[in-house]
C-alpha cells in the first residue's frame, strides 16, 4: 500500500486522533483502544517495510 503525502498527513492527524480520543477514555477501556491503534500501526508499517 503506496501512500502519497496527502495520504501520510491523513494516516498521522488520524492516529493523533485516536490517541486524543484514547486519552479521554475511562482507564478500563484503553487497553483495547490502545490494541486496536497498534494493530493498525503493526499492519500499516508492515506494508511499508514488505513483511
Amino acid at each position: 500500500m503506496m501512500m502519497d503525502d496527502q495520504g501520510k498527513d491523513a494516516f498521522v492527524e488520524g492516529i493523533k486522533s485516536e490517541l486524543n480520543d484514547i486519552d479521554n477514555l475511562s482507564i478500563n477501556e484503553r487497553a483495547v483502544a490502545f490494541d486496536k491503534l497498534h494493530a493498525t500501526l503493526e499492519e500499516t508499517l508492515s506494508t511499508i517495510d514488505g513483511l
